[in-house]
């Protein structure tokens, strides 16, 4: 009994798509990982700054009578597509 079998070097058309759709899968999370870091730094630094403004005015707030007030323009403002 002989087997007749034809091997075609190229690949399906199934193999094709799942390579393409693991590269757009792959692509879209390494977007969303790098968005998510960008987000995370962001909201770092605010803290950051927001605890040191927050320290510094402690001392006069303690030793007035007036009410300290805290500049919310002076903190950075996300901008995930810039720098």
């Amino acid at each position: 009994m002989v087997r007749l079998t034809t091997h075609d070097p190229r690949p399906t058309t199934q193999t094709a798509q799942a390579t393409l759709e693991i590269t757009l899968a792959l692509i879209s999370v390494l977007l969303l990982l790098l968005g998510s870091l960008k987000l995370f730094l962001w909201v770092n630094q605010r803290l950051v700054q927001r605890h040191q403004d927050y320290e510094n005015s402690r001392v006069s707030a303690g030793t007035s009578f007036s009410e300290t007030q805290v500049d919310e323009t002076a903190y950075p403002e996300l901008n995930i597509f810039g720098k």
